[in-house]
């Protein structure tokens, strides 16, 4: 998201999609997020590598969605 991104200036579904927990539960979609200006390019890379890998040691699919 953006570097001046707030989760707390939405309310509703849209902020659901926000939290983790609330998006699982009520989406159906493990949901992870980032503000752009957080961390180096490594940084992203590594976060981006760590969360791809299922318990089982597979891979999930990562899906960048630009507003």
């Amino acid at each position: 998201m953006a570097p001046d991104f707030m989760s707390n200036d939405y309310t509703g579904t849209t902020r659901s999609v926000f939290d983790s927990a609330t998006a699982e539960r009520t989406l159906g979609a493990t949901v992870f997020w980032m503000n752009s200006g957080v961390g180096t390019e490594p940084t992203v890379a590594s976060f981006l590598e760590q969360f791809q890998i299922r318990r089982d040691g597979g891979r999930r699919g990562i899906v960048e969605v630009v507003l």
